[in-house]
């Protein structure tokens, strides 16, 4: 995904709203604070990942930690350090659950656990050509994402679980903070007792409802 290209589009758009997801969120927070052509109507941050200079991100967890039901002790350093190594294009099959010690989800796991996913994750993304930052942001783990935040942001409504153990809910409430600092609406959702993903998936109907009306709110006209 390149960033300026998102900024950018050009169309007869005019409903046009933002989302994103855990890790995924970081690069729409960009997107919505980089935008030239056509300003989102709204945007929607699901779990997200937004805090990452925040003390959970930058140290190294305990061996008794668990994520989303994995315990992080089984992460052992050799199978993932030399999935770091440059020039080396990675796949992975994203149907492979996290429990899975040789999937995705693991890897990103253990720089979780290393306490280096605030640098390591972004620089990775780029180089696996998965998005382009173009200067927008440098993924150096001291620039934060949400100082990037400004007036013109849209409207914003973010769902979170209480019980997240991957990115905490914190991250939702800095957003929301930030946002309302300056004058931007934005709403927390969170969802007691849930954790990343709003699991179990039971919940999902509790949050969807709400982050419609959100939306249909600000699209209107």
């Amino acid at each position: 995904m390149d960033i300026k290209a998102c900024c950018g589009i050009r169309g007869r758009f005019r409903k046009l709203a933002f989302s994103g997801s855990s890790a995924g969120c970081f690069v729409s927070v960009l997107a919505c604070a980089a935008w030239r052509k056509i300003r989102p109507k709204a945007f929607l941050s699901l779990w997200g990942m937004v805090n990452t200079t925040d003390t959970w991100y930058c140290t190294k967890k305990q061996d008794d930690a668990v994520v989303m039901f994995l315990p992080l002790s089984k992460l052992e350093d050799k199978n993932y350090i030399a999935l770091l190594e440059p020039g080396k294009p990675r796949v992975w099959d994203d149907r492979t659950p996290p429990t899975d010690l040789s999937s995705r989800g693991a890897f990103f796991f253990w720089l979780l656990k290393e306490g280096v996913l605030s640098v390591i994750s972004l620089i990775f993304m780029e180089s696996q050509g998965n998005c382009s930052f173009n200067g927008l942001y440098q993924p150096t783990g001291k620039e934060k994402l949400l100082d990037l935040v400004t007036s013109s942001f849209p409207p914003t409504v973010c769902v979170h679980g209480s019980a997240d153990s991957v990115a905490p809910v914190s991250d939702s409430h800095a957003m929301v903070d930030a946002l309302k600092k300056v004058g931007v609406k934005a709403e927390l959702i969170e969802i007691a007792g849930a954790d990343h993903g709003i699991l179990p998936q039971e919940r999902y109907l509790e949050y969807f409802e709400k982050s419609v009306e959100f939306l249909e709110r600000c699209t209107q006209g």
